[in-house]
């Protein structure tokens, strides 16, 4: 027979396995557990849990088919008494209302992390992934058998510290997965000791993948709820911020860190307020000063400042090139900026009459006078209300975008005020009619031309861009300056048309929607309103659509006029039921792409437009006020050019950015957005016509 602790053969004549001295049928196990000995999916024998989490239950088990030991995670989210198990029964007890939902909702998120584990089957540093399915109710993910202990629980066995050599050899096998992940387009988000595990013979494997996406209730609406404190880096506790390598790279760097000096560093959004992280080699004098600036780099608060990639980052620990600390790095970057600064002021001016025109446009951005700078900007809602921090997150990220333009312009001062969405439009709309308070450089994307006396010319910049030769690296901008004469508004991104499903109830496939009619037919099965915002582009794809307003969604008609066309729509209502699984499809923009994602994480789906006429929507749209002095609105246009640049062109959101490479890099990390080339021919066609 064969033990279901161990999992090796003895002759059952003996009453006790003569391996580890388990008696069978005395195997212990909660009362919650799968029953030792039970069989899934008539091929793999279930033995005895090994780890119990919040969400799941990980069992020993053996494969027949195989016939080598596996590990088996069963989705059981024991929080909150969402589901719950007969003892001795292999079915699970799954409650009704909103506990059966949030459910529902997790065991696709499950399903879903188990496929994009699979992608990486091939690596030797990422845990394998055989199969998984549903059963019992609940689902099952099948994964090899790691033999060995966590990385926390050898740092902790080694007296809180390890040797270099062996914390090095670790951080490179990491780097090493994430490569592979990042370049399929995934940020892991949750890299730690807990989450890296030491298999005997050595072998490091990155374990959990993707773990900050199982969550239940109210966690589920953001990715930022279960990151763990010490290892994540600012931009991880903002709902709406840009992430890519460089987030999982500022973990890498605090894991580093924690193994070799044996100090947990602090939080990261306190660091934002008063640094008080030692570098490790002040901590532990062994640690070469090198990489002491390695890590250190590899944790920088500003994420411009930190390695981009994996390989930036391996290189540097692995080489003796001198590598610059964060402070060596920006000072070495100001001046730099000013170097380059100089250098075109002096050649320009000693180029004559010949370069007079040009001079002139290139010394305006070089020379400015020293000015004070009001800048207006909605901030992001939540469900119709701001929440506590909104403001401020809005005001921070708006001062990191502009970094860069504070430290080439010290003599600028810039002070940023965020306004709630929902009061936006009114507020600067009565500043311009009344001539009080008026901002000197604001958001006028809710302004139309009436509004065009109150602004200034920003027409500076397309020249800036044309010189430079700029233009043509951004998509509809050179059309744009063709049409837009008056040159008083320019965007900074734009947004598409876009259809969300819910995977758990939308059963149309709406990738063979290639024209109006056939998507009219859809629609007719359901009951259906319309974002404000996208209400006029929609109308151009369904003659006669008609507008309710509020959250973007068409609803499954569940329940008797749920949402139906024409009545007075309650947004918030309308949203919860979209969250309790009673709508089927969104219809909507890109715009809605990161709150669907937080929303609905591992349930949603996207469906692009294709072969379907659509018109351009630009979004945010900026402008300089005519009020103004002459000195500030000089400062102004320039700002905006700054945040027109690629760099915050990489980290624009939720807008799509104009720029093609960083459109490029957002089709990357965003797979669903990978069609997007056909919306763009599109809209490049509705310019021409």
């Amino acid at each position: 027979m064969r033990c279901l602790k161990c999992m090796k053969e003895f002759d059952e004549k003996y009453g006790v396995c003569p391996h580890c001295g388990q008696v069978p049928g005395q195997e212990k196990n909660e009362p919650y557990e799968l029953p030792p000995g039970s069989v899934l999916k008539g091929r793999y024998l279930v033995g005895i849990a090994v780890g119990v989490g919040g969400f799941g239950i990980t069992y020993r088990a053996w494969d027949r088919t195989l016939e080598k030991m596996i590990a088996i995670k069963e989705y059981y989210p024991s929080a909150n008494g969402i589901v719950n198990r007969v003892p001795g029964q292999r079915q699970v007890i799954i409650y009704s209302g909103q506990r059966e939902i949030e459910f529902r909702n997790g065991k696709e998120r499950f399903l879903l992390e188990a496929r994009n584990m699979a992608k990486f089957n091939t690596h030797p540093n990422i845990v394998h992934v055989f199969d998984f399915f549903e059963e019992n109710g609940t689902a099952y993910i099948v994964m090899e058998f790691l033999d060995g202990i966590s990385y926390k629980q050898f740092i902790l066995a080694n007296g809180g510290t390890v040797n270099q050599d062996i914390a090095l050899e670790v951080t490179l096998a990491v780097l090493d997965a994430l490569r592979e992940i990042h370049k399929n387009g995934i940020i892991h988000r949750d890299i730690s000791p807990d989450n890296i595990f030491i298999c005997q013979g050595g072998v490091v494997k990155l374990i959990d993948f993707g773990a900050a996406r199982f969550s239940t209730g109210e966690e589920e609406k953001t990715l930022s709820v279960i990151l763990k404190p010490g290892y994540a880096p600012p931009e991880q506790y903002r709902k709406r911020s840009r992430q890519g390598p460089w987030t999982d790279i500022y973990a890498v760097g605090a894991m580093f860190y924690r193994a070799l000096t044996g100090v947990m560093p602090e939080e990261s959004v306190n660091r934002l307020v008063q640094d008080n992280v030692i570098p490790p080699s002040q901590l532990n004098p062994n640690i070469s000063e090198n990489l002491s600036n390695c890590i250190m780099r590899a944790m920088a608060l500003n994420q411009e400042l930190r390695f981009r990639n994996v390989d930036q980052f391996r290189e540097a620990i692995q080489t003796k090139n001198k590598v610059r600390d964060v402070k060596e790095e920006l000072k070495r970057r100001r001046t730099l900026r000013t170097a380059v600064i100089a250098a075109i002021f002096l050649f320009l001016a000693g180029s004559g009459g010949i370069c007079y025109g040009i001079f002139q446009s290139k010394r305006s951005q070089a020379t400015l006078a020293s000015v004070s700078l009001t800048v207006w900007y909605p901030a992001a809602q939540d469900g119709g209300q701001q929440s506590a921090n909104a403001q401020d997150n809005a005001e921070t990220e708006f001062y990191e975008k502009i970094q860069g333009f504070r430290e080439a312009y010290p003599n600028i001062e810039i002070e940023a005020e965020p306004i709630p969405e929902e009061q936006y439009e009114e507020r600067i709309k009565n500043s311009l009619e009344t001539g009080e308070d008026v901002p000197d450089v604001f958001d006028s994307g809710c302004l139309g031309k009436e509004f065009y006396g109150d602004m200034a010319s920003i027409g500076d910049i397309y020249i800036w861009m044309e010189e430079s030769g700029e233009l043509d690296n951004y998509y509809f901008l050179a059309q744009r300056e063709i049409e837009d004469k008056d040159k008083k508004q320019i965007p900074l991104g734009f947004q598409i048309p876009v259809i969300y499903g819910n995977s758990l109830i939308g059963t149309e496939d709406l990738t063979l929607v290639d024209s109006p009619e056939r998507l009219k037919e859809i629609l007719e099965q359901y009951s259906y309103s319309v974002s404000d915002q996208m209400f006029s582009v929609w109308q151009s794809i369904i003659p006669g659509l008609e507008k309710s307003g509020g959250y973007a969604a068409f609803a499954v008609d569940l329940e008797e006029d749920s949402g139906a066309s024409g009545e007075e729509f309650d947004a918030q209502k309308e949203k919860e039921e979209i969250l309790q699984g009673k709508a089927g499809y969104y219809l909507s923009s890109s715009l809605e792409y990161k709150r669907i994602q937080q929303d609905m994480a591992g349930i949603y789906q996207v469906f692009l437009m294709e072969n379907l006429p659509l018109e351009e929507s630009f979004t945010p749209l900026w402008s300089v006020s005519a009020k103004a002095s002459e000195d500030e609105q000089r400062a102004g246009v320039r700002l905006v050019y700054y945040l027109l640049s690629m760099e915050n062109q990489m980290r624009l959101s939720p807008s799509l950015p104009l720029h093609k490479k960083a459109l490029q890099e957002f089709k990357t990390m965003n797979a669903e957005f990978a069609g997007i080339d056909s919306c763009l021919e599109q809209i490049d066609a509705a310019f021409l016509e």
